[in-house]
Protein backbone atom coordinates (compact mmCIF):
# COMPACT_ATOMS: atom_id res chain seq x y z
CA UNK A 1 0.00 0.00 0.00
CA UNK A 2 1.33 3.29 -1.03
CA UNK A 3 0.47 7.09 -0.43
CA UNK A 4 0.65 9.84 -2.93
CA UNK A 5 0.37 13.59 -1.53
CA UNK A 6 -0.21 16.37 -4.28
CA UNK A 7 -0.75 19.87 -3.14
CA UNK A 8 -3.18 21.48 -5.39
CA UNK A 9 -3.82 25.38 -4.22
CA UNK A 10 -7.20 26.75 -4.72
CA UNK A 11 -8.78 30.27 -5.32
CA UNK A 12 -11.45 32.48 -5.10
CA UNK A 13 -12.32 34.82 -7.95
CA UNK A 14 -10.11 38.07 -6.52
CA UNK A 15 -7.20 35.35 -6.73
CA UNK A 16 -6.36 34.89 -3.19
CA UNK A 17 -5.46 31.54 -1.76
CA UNK A 18 -8.32 30.02 0.28
CA UNK A 19 -6.35 26.91 1.19
CA UNK A 20 -4.72 23.60 0.23
CA UNK A 21 -6.51 20.38 -0.73
CA UNK A 22 -3.94 17.11 0.25
CA UNK A 23 -4.78 14.34 -1.80
CA UNK A 24 -4.26 10.93 -0.10
CA UNK A 25 -4.09 7.45 -2.90
CA UNK A 26 -4.32 3.94 -0.82
CA UNK A 27 -3.39 2.05 -4.19
CA UNK A 28 -1.46 -0.70 -5.59
CA UNK A 29 2.06 -1.31 -4.78
CA UNK A 30 3.10 -1.52 -8.90
CA UNK A 31 1.46 1.59 -9.37
CA UNK A 32 3.56 3.70 -6.60
CA UNK A 33 6.19 1.75 -5.86
CA UNK A 34 9.42 -0.39 -7.21
CA UNK A 35 7.74 -3.74 -7.69
CA UNK A 36 7.62 -5.14 -10.87
CA UNK A 37 4.75 -4.23 -13.22
CA UNK A 38 2.09 -7.00 -13.90
CA UNK A 39 2.41 -8.39 -17.97
CA UNK A 40 -1.44 -9.13 -17.40
CA UNK A 41 -4.76 -8.01 -15.41
CA UNK A 42 -6.43 -10.52 -13.16
CA UNK A 43 -9.38 -10.91 -15.34
CA UNK A 44 -11.25 -13.66 -17.12
CA UNK A 45 -9.61 -12.47 -20.25
CA UNK A 46 -6.13 -12.39 -19.29
CA UNK A 47 -6.05 -8.71 -20.77
CA UNK A 48 -2.50 -7.96 -21.43
CA UNK A 49 -1.28 -4.50 -19.93
CA UNK A 50 -0.20 -2.57 -23.30
CA UNK A 51 3.92 -1.85 -22.91
CA UNK A 52 3.06 2.03 -22.86
CA UNK A 53 1.13 2.01 -19.72
CA UNK A 54 3.69 -0.50 -18.32
CA UNK A 55 6.41 2.17 -19.30
CA UNK A 56 3.85 5.23 -17.57
CA UNK A 57 4.02 3.12 -14.26
CA UNK A 58 7.89 2.41 -14.20
CA UNK A 59 8.18 6.07 -14.88
CA UNK A 60 6.08 7.07 -12.14
CA UNK A 61 7.67 5.40 -9.78
CA UNK A 62 10.90 6.78 -11.01
CA UNK A 63 9.26 10.31 -9.89
CA UNK A 64 8.08 8.84 -6.98
CA UNK A 65 11.65 8.14 -5.90
CA UNK A 66 13.04 11.46 -7.39
CA UNK A 67 10.48 13.74 -5.46
CA UNK A 68 10.78 11.98 -2.06
CA UNK A 69 7.05 11.41 -1.92
CA UNK A 70 6.15 9.42 1.41
CA UNK A 71 5.19 5.83 0.09
CA UNK A 72 5.73 3.49 2.82
CA UNK A 73 6.26 -0.07 2.36
CA UNK A 74 3.42 -1.08 5.11
CA UNK A 75 0.50 0.94 7.01
CA UNK A 76 1.47 3.14 10.27
CA UNK A 77 -1.27 5.16 10.49
CA UNK A 78 0.29 6.93 13.65
CA UNK A 79 3.19 7.90 11.82
CA UNK A 80 0.52 8.90 8.62
CA UNK A 81 -0.92 11.35 10.68
CA UNK A 82 2.29 12.86 12.78
CA UNK A 83 3.63 13.49 9.19
CA UNK A 84 0.69 14.73 7.99
CA UNK A 85 0.48 16.96 11.05
CA UNK A 86 4.16 17.91 10.95
CA UNK A 87 3.58 19.48 7.70
CA UNK A 88 0.17 21.64 8.82
CA UNK A 89 -1.96 19.73 7.02
CA UNK A 90 -5.78 20.17 8.34
CA UNK A 91 -7.94 19.40 4.83
CA UNK A 92 -7.42 15.98 3.11
CA UNK A 93 -9.12 14.22 0.22
CA UNK A 94 -9.06 10.43 0.53
CA UNK A 95 -8.85 8.32 -2.79
CA UNK A 96 -8.93 4.15 -2.34
CA UNK A 97 -8.15 1.67 -4.57
CA UNK A 98 -9.18 -1.89 -3.35
CA UNK A 99 -6.01 -3.35 -5.01
CA UNK A 100 -4.10 -2.45 -1.84
CA UNK A 101 -6.02 -4.87 -0.15
CA UNK A 102 -4.68 -8.17 0.97
CA UNK A 103 -5.91 -10.87 -1.70
CA UNK A 104 -6.26 -13.25 0.73
CA UNK A 105 -8.99 -10.86 2.51
CA UNK A 106 -10.29 -9.41 -1.10
CA UNK A 107 -9.25 -10.78 -4.51
CA UNK A 108 -12.05 -8.47 -6.53
CA UNK A 109 -9.41 -6.73 -8.09
CA UNK A 110 -7.89 -6.63 -11.23
CA UNK A 111 -4.42 -6.62 -9.48
CA UNK A 112 -3.90 -8.71 -6.67
CA UNK A 113 -0.38 -8.28 -4.64
CA UNK A 114 0.90 -10.43 -1.71
CA UNK A 115 1.08 -8.52 1.60
CA UNK A 116 -1.69 -5.49 0.80
CA UNK A 117 -2.98 -3.88 3.78
CA UNK A 118 -5.97 -6.38 5.88
CA UNK A 119 -9.58 -5.03 5.85
CA UNK A 120 -9.51 -4.27 9.00
CA UNK A 121 -6.74 -1.47 9.34
CA UNK A 122 -7.80 -0.24 6.23
CA UNK A 123 -10.96 0.99 7.89
CA UNK A 124 -9.50 1.91 10.71
CA UNK A 125 -6.92 4.00 8.94
CA UNK A 126 -9.79 5.69 7.14
CA UNK A 127 -11.82 6.53 10.46
CA UNK A 128 -8.14 8.16 12.14
CA UNK A 129 -7.78 10.55 9.45
CA UNK A 130 -11.78 11.24 9.36
CA UNK A 131 -10.88 12.11 12.65
CA UNK A 132 -7.98 13.99 12.67
CA UNK A 133 -8.45 16.19 9.56
CA UNK A 134 -11.07 17.43 7.44
CA UNK A 135 -11.91 15.09 4.64
CA UNK A 136 -13.26 17.49 1.38
CA UNK A 137 -14.06 14.78 -0.71
CA UNK A 138 -13.34 10.90 -1.11
CA UNK A 139 -13.39 7.85 -3.79
CA UNK A 140 -13.22 4.09 -3.72
CA UNK A 141 -12.27 2.62 -7.21
CA UNK A 142 -10.82 -0.93 -8.42
CA UNK A 143 -13.47 -3.34 -7.45
CA UNK A 144 -14.60 -5.63 -10.01
CA UNK A 145 -17.52 -7.72 -8.15
CA UNK A 146 -20.02 -8.20 -10.29
CA UNK A 147 -22.61 -8.74 -7.61
CA UNK A 148 -23.75 -7.24 -4.17
CA UNK A 149 -22.49 -10.02 -2.10
CA UNK A 150 -19.32 -9.44 -4.08
CA UNK A 151 -18.87 -6.27 -1.87
CA UNK A 152 -19.33 -7.83 1.22
CA UNK A 153 -16.06 -7.78 3.08
CA UNK A 154 -14.97 -4.74 2.20
CA UNK A 155 -18.32 -3.14 2.99
CA UNK A 156 -17.00 -1.70 6.35
CA UNK A 157 -14.84 0.53 4.06
CA UNK A 158 -17.43 1.76 1.58
CA UNK A 159 -19.46 2.58 4.81
CA UNK A 160 -16.37 4.86 6.70
CA UNK A 161 -15.64 6.86 3.04
CA UNK A 162 -19.51 7.26 3.09
CA UNK A 163 -19.88 9.21 6.77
Amino acid sequence: MQFFKSEAPSESANHERVGITNQLIFDFKADLSSIPIPERLNNPFGTKIPKVARIAAEEFQEFIAKENIYAPRKLNTENLIHTLHQKEITHVYLHFDFDCLEPGEYDKTYYQVPDGLSIQESENCVKALQKNFEVVGSSVLESIAKHQDGLAPITGIIEAFMK
